[in-house]
């Protein structure tokens, strides 16, 4: 009886010893084929625009301008042309990218948006970018893209020139335009390739364009401007017209001496 107890008794710790092997064994099979959790990918924000400020005197700088850029000034005509200066401040601590570009364009029919030209040089690089209305409509750009560091300010000279046309060409013709100054952190990357969504700040242009806006996605419309005056008379016309007028004036001193004679 001690032997069959003694039997019983080893079986028992043998079923044991093997019971806790297969208990132990699937534990430590899924440790070793599991897989790390993987970390979700943040995606950043995107940058927000920086609010930007304007100056047209370089002294007083305001979130936009009062009245439009080249209001005031003068007609355009033929081979003249017509000025202005616009500052533009980044007034973060921190530096950014700036980018100007041409918004809500109204042209004339006609040719008259391909005899003005638009020249903007600018002190970041102290290049200048000429292009016609014509090629300026649909967001062309004014200023590329560059640096503009805390609190730093970039000049802008904004200049509107006119072809030698002739005759009645253009005359009484108008057009609308406004410059969409937009600024952003330099640490969001670059523009998107078309400026046509760029967030930043219309500047009215041309008499009648409206008071300036921060713009989102809406469109801010702008008439009139620069018109031709005339046809200029031609150099031999006032040639011709200077000799009648030396001439006009000697028969007048002759025939005020001829009485003069006559009495003596």
């Amino acid at each position: 009886m001690t032997v069959a107890i003694r039997i019983a008794a080893s079986v028992a710790a043998l079923a044991a010893v093997f019971g806790l092997a297969a208990v132990a064994t699937p534990a430590h099979a899924n440790t070793a084929t599991s897989t790390p959790t993987s970390t979700p990918t943040v995606t950043a924000a995107p940058t927000a625009p920086v609010d930007l400020l304007l100056s047209t005197d370089g002294t007083h700088f305001a979130t936009t301008l009062s009245a439009g850029l080249f209001d005031g000034l003068g007609l355009l005509i033929p081979r003249g042309s017509q000025q202005a200066t616009l500052w533009v401040r980044n007034p973060t601590a921190a530096p950014a990218e700036v980018r100007v570009s041409a918004h809500d364009v109204l042209l004339p029919a006609g040719g008259y948006a391909d005899h003005v030209t638009l020249s903007a040089w600018n002190s970041g690089t102290g290049d200048t970018l000429s292009r016609t209305l014509r090629a300026l409509d649909s967001c062309g750009i004014v200023v590329p893209s560059q640096p503009i560091a805390a609190g730093g300010t970039m000049k802008l000279i904004v200049t509107f020139t006119m072809a030698d046309v002739s005759g009645t060409v253009d005359q009484g013709a108008s057009a609308g335009l406004g410059l969409l100054v937009a600024m952003r952190d330099a640490q969001g990357g670059p523009f998107a390739a078309s400026a046509c969504d760029d967030p930043g700040t219309v500047v009215p242009v041309l008499p009648g364009t409206p008071t300036p806006t921060t713009k989102t996605f809406a469109a801010v419309a702008g008439t009139g401007f620069l018109a031709h005056t005339g046809v200029e008379p031609p150099a031999p016309v006032l040639v011709v017209g200077g000799l009648l007028l030396g001439v006009g004036l000697f028969l007048l001193l002759a025939r005020r001496r001829r009485p003069e004679e006559d009495r003596e």
